[in-house]
């Protein structure tokens, strides 16, 4: 297979629609929403009313040539917004830099991109439940606003 054409800065939507397709199709999260602006976003949101909704939202940040995956849950009113890293580390599932967010190429948003969506399935389990993840996230000391 050659060498992928292209920047970062084209790519990323596409590469993580490519590597997060289980959301829509495993998760029952909707198709991802993508906004450009200083920061480059797509967002999966599951559950149409705000007291029970989950999103998931990966950032690319082109100055630090970053990635960055949120994850954010309403529960009881409350909408509680960790990263990916913090709530893997919450868990149990790996120390807080285990999570790759390296961008600065097509090579390296891959590998970081492979890197959040392997965390993301085995965090799977604890987003299933809204209060599960509520706890979860209460536990990573997620910031929390009400709705």
């Amino acid at each position: 297979m050659g060498k992928r054409k292209g920047s970062v800065h084209t790519e990323f939507e596409s590469a993580v629609r490519d590597a997060l397709a289980f959301l829509t199709d495993e998760l029952g999260f909707d198709r991802p929403l993508a906004e450009v602006g200083i920061l480059h976003t797509v967002t999966y949101t599951r559950g149409q009313h705000t007291r029970d909704q989950q999103q998931i939202i990966v950032y690319y940040d082109p100055m630090p040539h970053g990635l960055t995956t949120e994850v954010a849950t309403v529960w009881e009113g409350i909408k509680y917004s960790a990263s990916l890293s913090t709530l893997v580390f919450a868990a149990g599932l790996g120390h807080r830099n285990v999570v790759t967010t390296a961008a600065n190429n097509l090579r390296n948003m891959d590998k970081s991109l492979e890197s959040q969506a392997y965390y993301l399935r085995l965090l799977a389990p604890y987003l299933q439940d809204p209060a599960e993840s509520a706890q979860l996230m209460h536990e990573a000391g997620a910031r929390g606003f009400p709705v």
